[in-house]
């Protein structure tokens, strides 16, 4: 496996992880979540994740700027 590789694949379970997180503190926290619900804090910081998921695998695919 290349290095380019396993960090996407560490990124994507690190978000898995987080994500997996996320939702037992917000059961744990007592916040039902309605469905369709799309300001709870799960959905946000999961967007969160994917935005900053995104920019780390495209930094890693493209190279950092000089």
């Amino acid at each position: 496996m290349s290095a380019k590789l396993m960090v996407i694949v560490g990124i994507i379970g690190l978000n898995l992880l987080l994500c997996i997180a996320m939702v037992i503190y917000q059961y744990a926290s007592g916040v039902r979540i309605r469905r369709g619900d799309i300001s709870s804090p799960i959905h946000n910081g999961f967007y969160l994740l994917v935005a900053v998921s995104v920019v780390i695998i495209a930094l890693v695919e493209y190279g950092f700027p000089d």
